[in-house]
């Protein structure tokens, strides 16, 4: 065997490790904890299905986009539970790729409905919206800042905030 045969099975092991732990670790969280609410801004993001309901052009739109199958990608990596990937796959709330791995593990409770890189990472969290349209308008543009909480130099070398920005672009109403 050769050694990058041998290497390509250790990292294999260690990511089955890592997944079984963490699904371990889910079902150890308790999703009506304080801490796990507000750093998951569950009572602020509504989930995907919320926008579907009024913006159904745009939800088109994004359906064929890398951002709606960004979860289902890292499934079928087989790293759906690996806490260094999820906050860059999934509607996270205030958890992103630094923050600290006590927060990291609640990505871990997440629904469908935020297993995705929805509306509410770029737009802002919709459920005032939601609720309120007409008191409440999302971010039309999401900042540069927010897309390069993912799309680092180390991860996305091609990355280009203007070009990606009107790859993205949902249409207008």
């Amino acid at each position: 065997t050769s050694p990058q045969g041998v290497i390509g099975s250790i990292v294999l092991d260690i990511k089955k490790s890592i997944n079984t732990f963490n699904k371990y670790r889910r079902t150890q969280l308790q999703v009506d904890d304080s801490a796990l609410r507000l750093a998951l801004q569950v009572e602020k993001i509504s989930g995907i299905s919320g926008c579907f309901q009024c913006h159904k052009k745009q939800t088109e739109f994004w359906k064929d986009t890398r951002h709606a199958k960004a979860y289902e990608t890292l499934s079928q990596q087989g790293q759906s539970f690996n806490l260094q990937c999820l906050p860059c796959h999934v509607t996270a709330g205030k958890i992103n790729a630094s923050s600290d791995e006590s927060e990291l593990v609640y990505l871990l409770s997440l629904g469908t409905d935020r297993q995705t890189i929805g509306c509410e990472v770029c737009h802002g969290p919709g459920n005032h919206h939601l609720l309120s349209p007409d008191e409440s308008t999302p971010v039309r543009l999401p900042p540069e800042e927010i897309c390069k909480q993912c799309h680092t130099a180390d991860r996305d070398i091609n990355f280009v905030y203007q070009k990606k920005l009107t790859a993205i672009a949902c249409p207008a109403d």
